[in-house]
């Protein structure tokens, strides 16, 4: 069992950052102010109780990113592990088609169709004219791995990723 750590580079932790102070305190004030409302008299207590849950909306969502960011990757002798907060996402090796690194060219004219783009890391669905659809689970650029398995693609990134390919390649011609 080999693992491998998902590092991060600089620009998905600026945006995850800033979106949370934003977040943040764009939540707190919301629900501070709305609680004063619901306390004065004469308001619409419903409505405002109301948008108190619809305050808590972007914190939920902000949770629910959270739950998805890759931790490490391990490469097993059945397969490759993605260890996420959530729990994780199991690769078995003798489903892997194709693993190599995911090149700039793989990445052009990519489309987010239910992802983020660097809260937590880039994760969730993509799609691009080269790959097709596929999920990625990267929190850095420079290291992306792409792995074909026979109905699925996904890409992840981690320190090291030329290790993890060879570790992988190994599992893979063993079995």
């Amino acid at each position: 069992m080999t693992e491998f750590i998902c590092n991060w580079e600089k620009t998905p932790i600026i945006i995850t950052i800033v979106v949370v102070l934003l977040i943040l305190f764009v939540s707190i004030r919301s629900i501070t102010s709305l609680v004063k409302r619901y306390r004065s008299k004469g308001k619409n207590q419903l409505l405002v109780l109301f948008s108190i849950l619809l305050s808590f909306l972007p914190l939920f969502v902000l949770f629910f990113t959270l739950l998805y960011l890759p931790v490490k990757v391990i490469v097993k002798d059945d397969g490759i592990y993605l260890s996420q907060v959530k729990g994780g996402i199991s690769i078995p090796a003798t489903s892997v088609t194709e693993i190599r690194r995911y090149t700039g060219v793989d990445s052009k004219n990519t489309i987010r169709t239910f992802a983020s783009g660097g809260l937590f890391g880039y994760l969730g669905k993509f799609e691009n004219p080269q790959i097709g659809k596929f999920q990625m689970y990267a929190t850095n650029t420079e290291n992306r791995i792409l792995i074909r398995t026979s109905n699925e693609a996904y890409v992840i990134s981690c320190i090291n990723p030329d290790a993890l390919i060879e570790a992988v390649k190994s599992k893979v011609n063993s079995n």
